[in-house]
């Protein structure tokens, strides 16, 4: 149990350059993953009511499968593509043969399975087909996610409205009221912009982050050409055993 948890806690050189496993896993679900399990379990309180969603064991289900996309995804070099899709195709393997054909009549899946898809052919686009395209996928990236808050936003009202949560035709319905009102267009508007704003400081951070890594290996690099390997992993991974002291 031990050697398997250890990679997450691990604590070395490479791991103060790149970061250990547990960091990863919080990056990647607090930064990707949790949204939708935030944005999904939101909508389903407001819909049912919260002693439904706390005795209806498809939620719970949920949980689990975003934490094992988040872990799949905190590894080194993932599918990205695949791994964006995993928490809702192990959702929808195991909700879909209780639920019956209501599953797909539910908004709120459909909208968890597009924006899932999105996210899924963005990252891919960025990590594994063209890296250069990070300065229009990140930004658009960022959109996606504000875009999703209105979707599920837009679910939750037209069920609220019509009382009829797991009908598409009326959230379709209630979607063009929803666009004809100044307010929600609005609301609509902005989200977008906030969404430009934020998507353009994430491309800031992760460019900064990348330089910052790069130099952090060639000093390294060059640090061990003159010090040699054990002086550099004590001088990061244990500063005072580097200190001098005044001995008779």
């Amino acid at each position: 149990m031990f050697r398997l948890l250890k990679p997450y806690f691990k604590r070395d050189l490479e791991s103060t350059l790149s970061g250990t496993r547990l960091a990863g896993f919080l990056s990647e679900f607090l930064g990707n993953s949790g949204h939708f399990l935030i944005l999904k379990s939101l909508a389903d309180i407001a819909l049912y009511g919260w002693q439904e969603y706390f005795t209806d064991p498809t939620e719970y289900l949920l949980v689990g499968a975003m934490v094992a996309q988040s872990v799949y995804l905190s590894k080194p070099h993932p599918s990205r593509l695949f791994g964006n899709v995993l928490g809702v195709t192990l959702y929808t393997l195991v909700d879909l043969p209780i639920d019956g054909g209501e599953f797909f009549q539910n908004p709120s899946h459909g909208v968890f399975w597009i924006f899932s898809l999105a996210i899924a052919i963005l990252q891919s686009s960025r990590y594994h087909w063209k890296a250069t395209l990070e300065r229009w996928t990140i930004p658009l990236e960022s959109v996606v996610r504000m875009l999703m808050v209105l979707a599920f936003y837009v679910v939750v009202r037209a069920g609220k409205s019509a009382n009829q949560p797991t009908d598409q035709r009326v959230v379709l319905d209630w979607f063009q009221t929803f666009i004809s009102q100044n307010t929600h267009v609005f609301l609509a508007t902005s989200l977008v912009l906030i969404g430009l704003l934020l998507g353009f400081q994430q491309l800031q951070i992760v460019t900064q982050q990348r330089q910052l890594q790069q130099t952090a290996t060639l000093l390294k690099k060059l640090a061990k050409w003159g010090m040699g390997s054990h002086a550099v992993n004590t001088a990061v991974m244990n500063p005072e055993g580097l200190e001098f002291q005044q001995c008779d």
